[in-house]
């Protein structure tokens, strides 16, 4: 896919205004990455059978929905910064506690969505976690 991937990226510049060349970048790289799943998918299922991808696909829609409650999260530190700081986000004070705080707050939500869905690559990580709060 990196042959279809690298052309995009370097026509965002000529065919996006300047302020969306960053999105269509990531829209790009993202575009990408989903077909070449698919691609490797179908050819890997065709190769050698069921490959349980079900799975796959489910810890990604738990991961995703997870996320966005998570850039929700942080999307509402931004809002509180924003209208309750003065100068928002667009003084250094807002923009460091729109950065910690959102980004704290999104990754506590985030990670606290995926351990209520139950993402089970998440159990290692959970696991060392409660072994680290129960020594102390």
């Amino acid at each position: 896919m990196v042959i279809f991937q690298v052309p995009l990226t370097f026509a965002c510049p000529f065919l996006l205004p300047a302020q969306d060349v960053v999105y269509g970048i990531a829209c790009v790289n993202g575009l990408t990455y989903t077909v070449g799943m698919v691609m490797g998918e179908l050819w890997l299922r065709r190769r050698f059978g069921k490959l349980g991808s079900r799975r796959v696909v489910k810890t990604y829609v738990k991961t995703g929905v997870s996320s966005v409650w998570g850039a929700a999260a942080a999307l509402a530190v931004a809002l509180v910064v924003t209208h309750y700081i003065p100068g928002g986000i667009h003084r250094a004070g807002g923009a460091w506690l729109t950065l910690v705080g959102g980004g704290l707050l999104g990754l506590a939500c985030a990670f606290g969505m995926m351990t209520l869905l139950r993402v089970h690559e998440l159990q290692p990580a959970l696991s060392r976690i409660t072994r680290f709060v129960r020594r102390t």
